[in-house]
Order: structure tokens, then sequence, then C-alpha cells
């Protein structure tokens, strides 16, 4: 009987991890797509490298042993770039404008009806707001749930007791 339909067997397995070839691009093995899927799904670059099975040894240095190499940094690159064209900076700094500046409708009720409605202002939305654009401008870095002025301007975030307030 022939091998239709079979590429198993014994012969060959010592050969190499197959690489997925892409038209035009440079080739990725199987462990460097999975590490390039993940990163593009937002997982850090330590938790993308343990994810697509690289030692951890490699996973604590990413950046240098696995983001250095040309078909990664070229396939990364290409996502950045296909993102800054869906997304462009213009319209990131638009929606961050109306983040700024939130306000929310509260409705009255009486037995089940909608007796009023008011527009106020949501300070927890633009609070959230102002802390990305100061992030963004480098101007704060966030941990945990606090965020630290890095210099650069007098905007201060500090948590207290009663809630979240702003100070500068």
């Amino acid at each position: 009987m022939g091998d239709v339909g079979f590429s198993g067997g014994t012969e060959g397995s010592d050969k190499k991890p197959k690489k997925r070839k892409r038209a035009g691009r440079a080739e990725l093995s199987v462990r460097d797509a999975r590490y390039v899927k993940e990163r593009k799904l937002g997982a850090s670059m330590r938790k993308a490298a343990l994810a697509a099975g690289y030692p951890a040894s490699m996973a604590n240095n990413a950046g240098n042993k696995i983001e250095n190499k040309p078909a990664i940094a070229s396939e990364l690159e290409r996502f950045v770039n296909l993102v800054d064209a869906a997304v462009p900076d213009w319209l990131i700094a638009q929606r961050l404008r109306e983040g700024v500046d939130a306000t929310q409708t509260k409705f009255a009720t009486y037995e089940g009806v909608i007796t009023d409605a008011r527009e106020v202002i949501d300070y927890g939305e633009r609070r959230q707001h102002i802390e990305l654009a100061a992030e963004l401008k480098g101007r704060a870095q966030k941990k945990g749930n606090t965020t630290f002025n890095t210099g650069g301007g007098p905007i201060v975030f500090k948590l207290t007791r009663i809630g979240k307030e702003i100070s500068g």
C-alpha cells in the first residue's frame, strides 16, 4: 500500500520547525507567529514570549532577543501602521476631548414614569480622560490605581479615602 494522504512517519522527524510563508513578507516560525499574535492582542513582551513557548530567560529580555528579529520587527511595524491608518491621531485627540467634556443624563422617576431629566457633569469620566491625556503626553504615569506626575507640568493625581480627586 502507498502513503496516499499520509505525510507522517519517522523519516525526517529531525527537521526544523516549519516556517509560515507570506507573499512579499519575511518568514516567521510557528513560535514567532504566535509571539506576534499575542503582541497584537495586547500581551506584554514577556507574556507573549511565554505564551509562544520561549524559555523564561528569553521572555525576560524579549525586547532585545525576540523583537529585534527582522521578521518579527517587520510584522509588528506592519501592524502598528495598520492601527495608525485605522485610528489616526486626530481621532484619538477628538475622542479624548469629548471625554474631557463628558456629561451624563440623570433621570427622575415616579411610579416608573420619567418625570425629569438633567444633564450633569460626569466627573469620573472626565478624570479618566484627563489621566489618559496626561499619560499620552508623557506627563503622568499610571501604576496600579494611582497616576503619578512624571514632570513637565503641574498635573498631579492622587487618591483619597473619600474618593478620587484631581489637584494641580
